[in-house]
């Protein structure tokens, strides 16, 4: 059985959309979490300022997976043969 371009595009778009938006919501729990930290007075706790800086490790790491699921989409999007039109 030959290996589905169209249907490896396809997941490939879903995972996108799904990577773009879980970075998205990490990216709004840190602002969150440093504006908690911030107003309860927690700047310079140290266990505070840890956490903090492994969820910005974190959407890091989510940024550049982001990334190379753009490559592997469009590394897919020459491959699969559009329609005649499309663009």
């Amino acid at each position: 059985m030959p290996f589905d371009y169209e249907a490896a595009l396809a997941s490939e778009r879903a995972i996108l959309a799904k990577a773009e938006c879980n970075l998205r919501d990490g990216e709004e729990t840190v602002r969150r979490h440093l504006a908690s930290m911030e107003a309860q007075g927690f700047e310079g706790n140290a266990d505070a300022e840890r956490l903090c800086q492994m969820l910005q490790d974190v959407l890091v790491q989510w940024t550049r997976h982001r990334g190379m699921i753009h490559e592997r989409v469009a590394y897919l999007e020459t491959i699969v043969p559009r329609p005649i039109g499309s663009q």
